[in-house]
């Protein structure tokens, strides 16, 4: 696996991944579902088919039945993020190790390896995906175990960056039929009430006003925060590359010409949309020209924390153009005009 170490940064890196935590709950399997991938609730989706090659699946499914409590979607998800389900050709795939000393389709350092090594049909070998999947599999489970069934955290161990949580899990949902629906992402009120316990912050300091960023990265092609939104920004050309607006109508079903962020609730009343003063999941939020921008900004809410009077969101362009963050923001920030309902 890919090692990042962010020396002065731990605090930093903890609040980056704990909102995460509260939503990596949502890939686990729940009661009646099917690890191994058959027709119930843990089947591929239309994506995870298209993408993953058969013989992987199957190595990634079948792995998922070796352990308790790991699903064959987050298993599969480290494969796509390591190496494409082996299809890099970059060093240490397929022979050899990488400049970090990673090994295989699921990039395992030889002291890992080692320790969970496991031959499920290929003699125990690090560049079998069959085997390196049952090693990812128990070495992910005794991560949940160590830290308490917590599938975020458990990632996090897997790969020490804020960036691989959210990407794991984003992968995650595309492959796994039933993703996390607006009720349940809803219903986990207190997410920020243990990010804050966890780093020994209060409250107004994180999430108040403008808030505080918890990820940023790069624009990635073809990415969408929720599977089957049809969104508009791409490749619709009414709004630029990079733009707040932009990456919005790619998560929202909205019109090709609401205008600038600052008057999308007026836009949004003109027709007829559901404009409210109370944050959901999905919803967009439309701030007012300011601290943001000149033209005001939009983005997309993809949590909410009443008991702190906060919501997390997903935007672009507050960072530089065509840089996708996701930030902790007050619901006292004086900018915030509404919510258009998802």
């Amino acid at each position: 696996m890919k090692k990042w170490f962010l020396a002065g940064l731990v605090i930093l890196v903890v609040v980056a991944v704990a909102p995460l935590f509260l939503l990596a709950s949502v890939f686990q399997p729940s009661a009646g579902s099917n690890p191994g991938g058959g027709p119930g609730v843990g089947a591929p989706s239309a994506a995870a088919l298209a993408d993953i090659p058969p013989d992987f699946l199957a190595a990634y499914q079948h792995a998922a039945t070796t352990v308790k409590d790991v699903p064959w979607w987050i298993i599969a998800a480290i494969g796509k993020e390591e190496t494409d389900h082996g299809r890099s050709t970059l060093p240490g795939v397929r022979s050899g190790t990488n400049s970090a000393g990673a090994a295989g389709p699921m990039q395992f350092l030889l002291s890992t390896w080692a320790a969970y090594k496991h031959d499920c049909g290929g003699g125990g070998n690090v560049y079998d995906i069959r085997d390196a999947s049952c090693g990812t599999a128990a070495y992910l489970q005794a991560l949940l175990n160590e830290h308490g069934g917590d599938m975020g955290r458990a990632i996090f161990g897997y790969n020490h960056a804020a960036w691989y949580v959210a990407d794991i899990l984003r992968i995650a949902a595309t492959y796994y039929v039933q993703v996390a629906t607006t009720a349940v992402v809803n219903a986990a009120t207190g997410a920020l009430d243990k990010l804050l316990a966890d780093v020994h912050y209060s409250a107004s300091q994180i999430a108040h006003g403008f808030g505080t960023i918890l990820e940023q990265h790069p624009y990635r092609s073809g990415e969408k925060l929720f599977e089957g939104v049809p969104g508009n920004g791409f490749p619709h050309d009414t709004y630029a590359f990079g733009q707040c607006t932009w990456w919005v109508a790619i998560n929202h079903n909205v019109d090709g010409h609401m205008g600038d962020g600052g008057i999308w609730i007026r836009s949004a009343v003109a027709l007829h949309l559901a404009v409210s003063q109370t944050p959901s999941v999905g919803a967009v939020v439309s701030y007012a020209p300011g601290k943001y921008s000149g033209y005001g900004h939009v983005a997309i809410v993809i949590l909410v924390d009443r008991e702190h009077n906060a919501i997390v969101v997903s935007e672009s362009n507050v960072r530089g153009l065509g840089t996708i963050d996701t930030r902790v923001n007050g619901l006292d920030d004086p900018d915030i005009q509404g919510f258009i309902a998802a």
